[in-house]
């Protein structure tokens, strides 16, 4: 492990209850597989960071539940967008993380699945139970 080493990447943290978190477990490094560099140090997680962000989901859940589902849906539009946003990015980490790109590089990414579907689909199926 090389927990002081300089990192292209800041740590990434969790985020629980609405806000980034440091893990309390040990520093672990992220290392590409490609060329066996650490690309970051991230802290390990531990049974006490679940249970904070258990505990923090179990309080959200009551107030998030009674959200309508066009709230829902607006919240998963914003997610996608970000995603959408941020794709270059996204790609480049998950690659040094993970390995190479695949072949499809540079063709036109899909939209979101999240944006295939009309708010009134998506709001039959959540008040349908269809998961």
């Amino acid at each position: 492990m090389n927990a002081h080493r300089e990192v292209p990447y800041p740590a990434p943290s969790p985020w629980i209850d609405g806000r980034a978190v440091e893990g309390s477990g040990p520093l672990i490094d992220v290392v590409n597989p490609a060329d066996e560099s650490v690309i970051a140090s991230v802290h390990e997680g531990t049974a006490e960071d679940v249970d904070h962000a258990v505990d923090a989901a179990l309080a959200a859940f009551p107030a998030w539940s009674s959200t309508s589902p066009e709230d829902h849906i607006a919240v998963v539009r914003r997610l996608a967008d970000g995603m959408q946003k941020h794709s270059e990015e996204l790609a480049a980490t998950i690659t040094l993380e993970m390995g190479p790109r695949s072949a499809s590089r540079g063709r036109r990414r899909p939209d979101s699945p999240w944006r295939r579907h009309s708010p009134r689909s998506l709001r039959l199926r959540s008040t349908s139970g269809r998961r």
